[in-house]
This record gives C-alpha cells, structure tokens and sequence, in this order.
C-alpha cells in the first residue's frame, strides 16, 4: 500500500516468479489493481542467472506384497503388532533396512503413512542385537512427548516385554539409578542436549565434574530417533544440529576405542532414524546424518526414502463448498 505519507521514499517489493530452464528472458508486467493505466513492462534477463541443479529426489512407492508381521520372526514381537495383520506399503518397503541392517534411515513421508511404527522397527532391531542398549527418541514438543510416552508406556512397558519407557523434559526428574535401567527415554531436545553434554570422563578416570557419574548411560544409547526432524530449520533447530554432531562424535569415539582399525564402511555405533513430512532437500539432510548420498557402491543411498506428499495409505477426499456471498 502507499500511502501520502511515503510518498517521496522508494519502496522495495520482493516476489517470487516460478523459473523455467528453457527461457533466458522474462517480460514482467506490473498493473495497479487500484488505478486504470497504471502499468510497467520490466524486462529479466536470465542469461546469466545459476539454477540449482534439477534433481528428482522423490523415491517411488514400490508395489510391493504387504508383509505380515509374522517376518518379525520373534513370538515377543508380533504380539505388539497383534492389532494389524500385515505392514503398510511404505513400512513395508523399509522393513529389510530397518531390522537387518543397522544404517541410518531419513524417510520423508506425509503424516498418517505410519512413521510411528518405522521407529519401533529401529527399536526392535536394536534391543534385538544390543538388549542392554538404551533408545532415545526426540519429540519436538512436550505435549508428543507425553503423548509418546503414554502410548509406548503401555505397550512395551507391559507384557511380554517389560521395558521401561521415561520421559526428560523441564518438567520431570529422575535419579541415577532409573536412568541407568532405562530401555526408552522419551525427550525433549533441550534436555537431551543438556543431559547428553556431560557424557565423557577425564583420562584419569575421574569425572569432569559431579554429575557426569549420573550420565554414564548415555554411552549406552544406540538409537536416536528423531521425530519432525524438518524442524530443523525452525528456531529451535540449532538444538537438533547439535545432538545430532554429539550422537555422532560420541558414536565415532567410542567406536575408535573399541576397534581402532574398523572400515570407513562400518556402520557408526548409534543409530539414526529421522522421520519427517516430504522435504525438499532430502539429501542435504541424509548425509547430515550419515547416510551414504555421494558413493557408487550398491549401498549407495541406503536409508534414504522421501516420498511424495501425495503417497498416502490412507487417501484423503477434497470437497469444495461455495457459500453466497458478494466476492
């Protein structure tokens, strides 16, 4: 809008045009949508502009049998999935990666396509080979953790398998000794990055500072599953950046300890599961977590799945309703 007020000052206006490869000029037409012959032809040149490259990273959905949950192949485990016969196409589809393989997983999927379950997976994998080990999940907010918390409290806290599921946030606290048998922390990323920063001890074996001896545990984990990791783009997602670098430093130290000569292949000792919506650049954030984006090996890629928004197992209807009314 201008107003007498600006008048004399110039006004900047910043807008977004779609661009196609092919054309090398634009012939933008500004109108007034207030005043008659109020219009302006401004030519764009194109000919020296750089276009990001134009690379499909939408994976397809593969029309593949549903698998039932019998290919759990553990008694335990199919009880917890008693409720639904066979895996969605999209659980299905990362079924092999997620519990026969320990790489790290990005999947980009619109909500309702079942990410839920995809975590659980990563879950029985891990307890599965490390039963000792410890899975950390990161909500966004407080009220999915709590929500995540009460959902998986009842189902792997209660029979068969009798795993114990806490919740970190500001609003909780528990001693040593929970923490260190705990099989599932549900967190907020504020606090796991505060918890998570005390992990390492000085080389004399002393702690760094009293509370380390508290955090001992955190050399245990071995999956992080980070739910709505595309928030990392939002304010708070420094916090992300920064256990996501931790997870993985502390991953690479560890390993180097155990096993000083191990491959560059060797998948690293903690496990990351990031689920998502669609996203645009879905290799900048699966290489950010470990996967594999640039090699030529048949490994290439693994763990990498970004479907399109419009991949639903449940499909959604669209109606348009008109109303009366003056414009």
């Amino acid at each position: 809008m201008f107003t007498k007020k600006t008048y004399p000052d110039s006004v900047n206006l910043e807008m977004f045009i779609p661009t196609f490869t092919n054309s090398t000029q634009y012939l933008l037409r500004i109108v007034s949508d207030s005043w008659v012959g109020v219009e302006l032809i401004h030519p764009i040149s194109l000919e020296h502009t750089r276009m990001p490259e134009q690379i499909v990273t939408n994976t397809d959905l593969m029309d593949l049998t549903p698998l039932p949950t019998t290919a759990l192949q553990s008694e335990k485990y199919e009880q917890l999935f008693s409720r639904i016969e066979t895996f969605n196409p999209v659980q299905t589809q990362l079924f092999h990666v997620l519990y026969h393989t320990d790489a790290p997983v990005l999947l980009g999927a619109p909500t309702g396509s079942g990410k839920t379950v995809v975590g659980e997976l990563a879950i029985l994998r891990m307890k599965r080979i490390h039963p000792s080990g410890i899975c950390v999940y990161i909500a966004p907010l407080k009220s999915l953790a709590r929500e995540r918390l009460k959902e998986w409290g009842k189902r792997f806290g209660g029979p068969p398998m009798h795993w114990k599921v806490l919740e970190l946030s500001g609003d909780t606290r528990h001693d040593r000794r929970a923490l260190e048998s705990a099989d599932i922390l549900v967190c907020t990323p504020e606090k796991w990055d505060l918890i998570s920063r005390g992990w390492q001890q000085t080389s004399n074996g002393k702690s760094t500072s009293g509370d380390n001896n508290k955090k001992s545990f955190v050399k245990r984990v071995r999956l992080l599953v980070i739910d709505e990791i595309h928030l990392l783009g939002e304010e708070r997602g420094a916090v992300l950046e920064a256990i996501v670098s931790r997870t993985r430093f502390i991953s690479r130290s560890l390993q180097q300890n155990q096993d000083p000569n191990r491959s560059v292949d060797t998948p690293e000792m903690v496990r990351i599961v990031g689920l998502s919506t669609a996203v645009a650049n879905p290799l900048d954030l699966a290489d950010w977590i470990g996967i594999d984006t640039t090699g030529t090996q048949l490994t290439a890629r693994q763990g990498l799945y970004n479907f399109r928004p419009s991949i639903r197992p449940v499909p959604t209807t669209v109606h348009v309703q008109g109303y009366p009314g003056k414009h």
